[in-house]
C-alpha cells in the first residue's frame, strides 16, 4: 500500500497536536500551565506521530511530575478515546476518575471509553452516575438513551431521549433515537413525528431517510416506504456500506409489491458489501423461487442456511422447492430440518404426508396425514362419504 501524501501525513500531525492542546486545557483547567513541560509536550508531540507506548511513557512521566495529575491523566485518556483506542484511554481515564471523583466530565469519559468497547451496562452505569452529578447533561442522556434502545429496555430509552429533547428541542439525533425506540415498540405512526422533526432539523440525511422508510414499511405503505428508500440511497450512494441494510429493506418493499427482479437485485447488492448476510440471502432464494428460477432460488438458500440464516423457514422453502424438482428425498431431508427447528403446523405435517406417499412409504404417509388432521388441516382428514 502506498505511504499517505507527506502533506496529509503533515495536517494529521498538525490535527492531533491542536487536539492535544485543546484536551489539555480543557483537562488541566485553571491548574494548566501556561507554558506546558517539556515532557507534556514530548508526550503530545509522539501521540500526534502515531507512537503510543512512548506517548504513555512520557504522559506517565508527565503525570508524576505534576502537583495535580488528574487533569494529565484525563489529557492522556482523552486523547486515546479521541483517537478510538479505547482501551488504551481506559487505564488513564480510570486514574483520572480516582483522582477527581467529583467531576462528572471524568465519569463520563470513563463511560465513552466503556461504550466504544462494547461494555455496554458498566458504561449506561457510569452515564446515570454524570446524570446524578450533573442532571440534564447532554451527552451523557444522549449516549444513556442509545444504550438503552440497544439493551432493549425501551421504556428506559424512550423516557431518557424524551427528557433530552425536553431540554434540547434541536438535538436532532435525539429525535431521530426516539423514532427508532417507537419502531421498536412497534408504534410505527408514532415514530413518525419524531423522525419528520429530526429531518427538519438535519435535512436530507439519509440515516433519518432510511428510517422514515422502515416506519412507513412497518405501516404497510410499501409504495412510500419504497420511495424513502430510493430517496436514501441517493443519499448514501449503492456502494456505501451503511446501505447493507437499505438494500436489504428495499428489497422486502419490493418484494412486498411483487417486483421480485428488482427485489432479487437489491439482496444482491446488499450480499456484494456484506456477503455474510444471511437475510439478505434467504431472501433473495424466495424472491429467485417466485420467478421460477428454482436451481438459483435453491442455492441461494441452502448456502443461507450454511451461513447460519437457518432457520426453519428456510428449511420449509427448500422442501418446497425440491419437491418441485421431484427430489423426495432431499425434500424429506429438508423438511425434517425444519420440523427440528420448531416448525410444526398442519401444513409441514400435510406436506410430509405427501413426501412419504411418494417415496412408497404408506405408513409414514398416514400417520403425517392424521397428525395434519389432528391440528387442523381438513384435506388431509379421512374423506367419510
Amino acid at each position: 500500500m502506498p505511504s499517505p501524501h507527506p502533506a496529509t501525513k503533515a495536517q494529521r500531525r498538525r490535527l492531533l497536536l491542536g487536539l492535544a492542546a485543546t484536551l489539555g486545557a480543557a483537562a488541566w483547567g485553571s491548574d494548566a500551565a501556561a507554558e506546558p513541560p517539556p515532557t507534556l509536550l514530548a508526550a503530545r508531540t509522539a501521540a500526534a506521530d502515531g507512537a503510543p507506548e512512548r506517548a504513555d511513557a512520557l504522559y506517565i512521566e508527565a503525570c508524576a511530575a505534576a502537583d495535580a495529575p488528574g487533569g494529565c491523566f484525563l489529557e492522556a485518556g482523552l486523547m486515546w478515546s479521541r483517537a478510538g483506542l479505547y482501551a488504551r484511554a481506559l487505564p488513564w481515564l480510570e486514574q483520572a476518575r480516582r483522582a477527581d471523583h467529583l467531576n462528572p466530565e471524568t465519569h463520563l469519559a470513563c463511560a465513552v471509553a466503556l461504550d466504544g468497547l462494547g461494555r455496554n451496562p458498566e458504561a449506561a452505569r457510569l452515564y446515570r452516575q454524570v446524570l446524578l452529578m450533573a442532571p440534564g447533561h447532554a451527552v451523557a442522556l444522549f449516549n444513556l438513551g442509545r444504550l438503552e434502545l440497544l439493551q432493549g429496555d425501551l421504556e428506559r430509552a424512550e423516557h431518557t431521549l424524551r427528557d433530552l429533547i425536553a431540554r434540547q428541542p434541536e438535538h436532532w439525533q435525539a429525535h431521530n433515537n426516539l423514532g427508532l425506540v417507537l419502531l421498536e415498540r412497534r408504534q410505527p405512526t408514532a415514530a413518525l413525528a419524531p423522525l419528520r422533526q429530526a429531518l427538519r432539523l438535519h435535512p436530507d440525511d439519509p440515516g433519518i431517510i432510511y428510517n422514515l422508510g422502515r416506519a412507513r414499511a412497518a405501516q404497510g405503505d410499501m409504495k412510500r416506504a419504497l420511495a424513502l428508500f430510493d430517496q436514501a440511497l441517493l443519499g448514501w450512494g449503492p456502494g456505501d456500506l451503511a446501505a447493507v441494510p437499505l438494500h436489504f429493506a428495499r428489497g422486502d418493499a419490493l418484494f412486498h409489491l411483487k417486483r421480485f427482479e428488482e427485489a432479487a437485485d437489491a439482496y444482491e447488492a446488499a450480499l456484494a458489501l456484506d456477503p455474510q448476510h444471511g437475510g439478505a440471502r434467504l431472501n433473495l432464494g424466495a424472491a429467485l423461487a417466485n420467478l421460477g428460477r428454482n436451481q438459483e432460488a435453491l442455492d441461494a438458500l441452502e448456502r443461507a442456511a450454511r451461513d447460519g440464516a437457518g432457520d426453519a423457514a428456510v428449511y420449509r422453502q427448500v422442501a418446497v422447492l425440491r419437491v418441485e424438482a421431484q427430489d423426495w428425498r432431499g425434500a424429506l431431508s429438508a423438511l425434517q430440518e425444519a420440523q427440528r427447528r420448531g416448525d410444526a403446523d398442519a401444513s409441514l405435517f400435510a406436506m410430509l404426508g405427501q413426501i412419504h406417499e411418494a417415496l412408497g412409504e404408506r405408513d409414514d404417509a398416514a400417520a403425517a396425514r392424521r397428525e395434519a388432521c389432528r391440528r387442523g388441516d381438513r384435506a388431509s382428514c379421512p374423506q367419510v362419504p
